[in-house]
C-alpha cells in the first residue's frame, strides 16, 4: 500500500543531520512527536505501520541518541570508548529482537530526552503511545506463544510498566510497584538457570538479575530497592546478593542505565540490615 511507504520517506526526512549536540541535528523527542504526528493521519487498518522502524537508519539514530543520554549520567564509565563500543553492539543486537523492542525505545528515548531537557509538554503524547505499547502487548500475551517469547512479551511489559511508574503516572509509585512485582516475580521463577544450586527461593538472586541479557528485571530492582531506601518503606522483593562468580564489568544494565552493579546490590544490602532482614548481611 502507499500508505507504509509515504510514512517511510516521511520519516526518513525526520533523520538528524549530523551527530548528536551539533547544529544540524534533531533530538529524539522531536523526532518522536513527529512520527506519532504522521501515525495519526493514517488509515487505523493498517495491521504494522510501523515496520519502516525496521530500517537501519532508525538503530542508527536510537544508538546516536543513547549514547547522547549518557552525556547526563553521574556515574561514567572507567573506559569510555569501550563503553561506546558496546553501547553501539548491545542496543543495535537487541533493537534486532522485536518490533515491541523498537517501539519501546522509540518512546523511552524520547520520553527520558523531554525529562532531562524538562520539556514535559508532551506528556500526555508519551502517555498515549505507552498505553498503546502495552495495550498491543496485552494482546500478544493472549495468544498461544512459545515460552521464550511468552517470556520476552512480559519482559517488554514490565520495561513498558516501569517506564510508565518512573516518568509519567502521577499515581502512588510504591503501589506500582506492588502490581508490577507479581510478574516480575512470575518471569524470574521461570528462569531456572538464574537460581544457583541450592538457592533460597524465597529470595531472588540478585548478582545473577545483573548478569542477564535483558535489563528490565535488573532495573526493576533498581527502582524497588531505591524507592524502598528514599521512602522508608520495604522492598517488594527480597534479595539474595551473594556474589557466586565475578560480577561482569559490562552487563546491559549498567552499559544501560549508568549504575554500577555493586551499588545496586550494596542498597538491597542497607535495605535489608534497615528492615531487620533475618537475612541481612554485612559487607566488609
Amino acid at each position: 500500500m502507499i500508505y507504509p511507504i509515504y510514512l517511510r520517506l516521511q520519516v526518513r526526512q525526520l533523520v538528524p543531520a549530523g551527530p548528536v549536540g551539533t547544529p544540524g541535528h534533531r533530538g529524539s523527542a522531536s523526532v518522536f512527536r513527529q512520527i506519532i504526528k504522521l501515525y495519526s493521519q493514517l488509515p487505523k487498518s493498517l495491521s504494522d505501520p510501523f515496520n519502516f522502524l525496521d530500517d537501519q537508519w532508525f538503530i542508527q539514530h536510537i544508538v546516536a541518541q543513547t549514547e547522547g543520554t549518557m552525556g547526563y549520567w553521574y556515574f561514567r564509565p572507567l573506559q569510555k570508548c569501550d563503553s561506546r563500543q558496546q553501547i553501539q553492539l548491545k542496543v543495535s543486537g537487541r533493537l534486532n529482537n522485536t518490533k515491541f523492542t523498537r517501539w519501546i525505545y522509540l518512546a523511552v528515548i524520547g520520553i527520558v530526552r523531554s525529562f532531562l531537557t524538562g520539556d514535559m509538554s508532551h506528556i500526555q503524547l508519551h502517555n498515549s503511545w505507552m498505553d498503546y505499547i502495552q495495550g498491543s502487548l496485552a494482546a500478544e500475551l493472549t495468544l498461544d506463544l512459545a515460552p521464550r517469547e511468552m517470556q520476552e512479551r512480559w519482559s517488554e511489559w514490565l520495561h513498558v510498566s516501569l517506564i510508565k511508574t518512573v516518568f509519567i503516572n502521577n499515581l502512588n509509585a510504591y503501589q506500582a510497584l506492588r502490581n508490577i512485582a507479581p510478574i516480575f516475580l512470575q518471569v524470574i521463577y521461570s528462569m531456572p538457570t538464574l537460581w544457583p544450586a541450592h538457592s533460597d527461593l524465597a529470595r531472588v538472586p540478585l548478582p545473577g538479575i545483573l548478569d542477564l541479557p535483558t535489563h528490565q528485571f535488573a532495573y526493576f530492582s533498581l527502582i524497588d530497592c531505591t524507592y524502598a531506601m528514599v521512602s522508608g518503606l520495604p522492598q517488594q522483593v527480597e534479595y539474595d546478593t551473594t556474589i557466586h562468580s565475578p560480577l561482569p564489568s559490562s552487563s546491559r544494565y549498567q552499559i544501560t542505565h549508568g549504575f554500577p552493579n555493586e551499588l545496586l546490590l550494596m542498597l538491597a544490602d542497607i535495605n535489608a540490615c534497615r528492615d531487620m532482614s533475618p537475612h541481612a548481611r554485612r559487607r566488609g
